[in-house]
């Protein structure tokens, strides 16, 4: 009877568990339906309308001044330093002396060497009057023809002797001479590298040296101006400077490269001008190069710096809004020659009356719903 009993209760237990467990999971459910689910908000985004606009047409590229001659120098022997006769900017002549190793070494060098010489020399003479005595001797048949030819050697051993002395006494002075470092021309002293008192090596570079009587602007033009440009000798252009407004120069094609940067796809022109008097103008001083083309506006469709995106293959696009869907989509855009404002010239891709993302560029997606904010 209480085995029965307890069966009877456990399950009674279970099914009330149950019923409670079922009525708990559909009252949640019931709950949740209720709940509503909001969509995604539009990311606001600022829209431009594109239409034509002003922009310059003249051919004016960025440029830095160069010297026309450059030098790093070193010395071709190792020594220390007993002097350093420049500062950096001193302003020095052709042959001038600029620094000066400890010579006495090489000096020495050179004295062992002429004792050596003038053994070698007197070796040599009395190898030539063996040579003769001998020579003489041996027409009277007193001394064998062997002992002739031992003469005859000693002779040329002396003379290679004496010829290998005078030459590395040559390299010594040379050397001796080397112990001063001298500007191979005219020119401004750019960098100094040593203090005096120093050790130095040879091939140590020790001083750099400019020319600048002559001097340069290079800057980086695409492709198209290349082409139009004139490459021919005697090309002018007009050279302008940012930190001397009133300062306008001639300069004179020099160089370009045949050949295009690997990274931004420009070519290289170099134009030539004198060193301008009563103007300080240096090397590593911005210009800019009017080349070309004659300053002035045109009328075309622009679009600011900010709208445009750059794309992985080296094109260029901007978002577009979709005005019956309200979302934006991307589209290549062919571009023209950056100007000198803030905007750039679209070729091809947009049509006046269009509108396109000028602010929040870098938060958008193809198909993106987006709520307008027109600027």
């Amino acid at each position: 009877m209480n085995k029965k009993i307890l069966w009877v209760c456990a399950v009674l237990f279970l099914a009330l568990g149950s019923w409670f467990l079922w009525s708990h999971v559909v009252m949640a459910s019931e709950k949740n339906s209720d709940k509503v689910v909001e969509a995604p908000r539009p990311r606001p985004v600022g829209l431009e309308t594109v239409g034509v606009g002003a922009i310059r047409s003249d051919r004016r590229y960025p440029g830095v001044v160069e010297a026309d001659q450059e030098a790093f120098l070193a010395f071709r022997v190792a020594g220390p330093l007993t002097k350093v006769d420049v500062q950096l900017g001193d302003l020095v002549k052709k042959g001038q002396r600029l620094a000066q190793i400890d010579p006495r070494d090489f000096r020495d060098e050179i004295e062992v060497l002429k004792a050596q010489l003038e053994g070698a020399r007197a070796t040599l003479e009395n190898a030539q009057t063996d040579y003769g005595r001998s020579k003489s001797l041996l027409k009277e048949k007193v001394i064998a023809q062997a002992e002739y030819d031992g003469a005859k050697k000693a002779v040329t051993t002396a003379r290679s002797s004496v010829r290998n002395l005078s030459a590395q006494l040559d390299i010594a002075g040379h050397r001796l001479q080397d112990t001063e470092l001298k500007a191979p021309f005219d020119g401004i002293v750019s960098e100094r590298k040593v203090e005096n008192h120093e050790m130095v090596s040879a091939g140590q570079v020790v001083m750099g040296l400019l020319d600048i009587s002559t001097l340069k602007v290079t800057a980086n033009v695409p492709e198209g101006a290349l082409v139009r440009g004139s490459l021919s000798e005697g090309t002018k252009a007009e050279l302008s400077f940012p930190s001397i407004p009133d300062l306008k120069l001639t300069g004179t094609l020099e160089e370009w490269s045949s050949s295009p940067d690997p990274a931004t796809r420009t070519y290289s022109v170099s134009f030539s001008f004198p060193a301008p008097e009563g103007v300080r103008v240096l090397p590593g001083m911005t210009a800019e190069v009017l080349w070309n083309g004659e300053e002035g506006s045109s009328e075309v469709v622009t679009v600011p710096l900010g709208a445009v995106v750059s794309r992985g293959d080296g094109g260029s696009s901007v978002w577009v809004y979709d005005p019956d869907e309200k979302v934006v989509r991307s589209r290549s855009v062919s571009l023209g020659k950056v100007g000198g404002d803030d905007r750039l010239p679209v070729i091809d891709g947009l049509r006046p009356g269009e509108r396109i993302v000028v602010a929040g560029v870098d938060f958008v997606t193809e198909g993106m719903s987006v709520s307008p904010l027109e600027r």
